[in-house]
């Protein structure tokens, strides 16, 4: 089934709060805002803050991307133990954590 939007009266045009018709979605996102064009300028004075948690976030994630990828010292640790025999693997720790990850889904 197909619609023609080119048939629309007034009256089924979307309008926001104040009684004025909505942007066409189309010509809203039509890339960054124009030195040239002061309607698209943000007004001065305008400013955005971020809240204490926000903040938060933005300090751990950047920790996070400073943070190697791998320890190599535990993967050394762990290659020595694989190699001597030492390395021992428990099957219940295992079990219970992977029910731990999917409880928390």
């Amino acid at each position: 089934m197909s619609i023609k939007i080119n048939e629309l009266n007034n009256s089924q045009v979307q309008r926001n709060g104040d009684g004025n018709r909505l942007q066409d979605p189309a010509s809203r996102n039509q890339g960054p805002a124009s030195k040239d064009d002061p309607s698209r300028a943000p007004a001065a004075g305008d400013r955005v803050t971020l809240t204490q948690t926000a903040q938060q976030m933005q300090e751990m994630e950047a920790a996070v991307r400073r943070a190697p990828e791998v320890d190599s010292d535990r993967v050394q640790a762990i290659k020595t133990a694989i190699a001597n025999g030492e390395y021992t693997i428990d099957a219940n720790r295992i079990a219970e954590k992977l029910m731990r990850i999917e409880d928390d889904l």
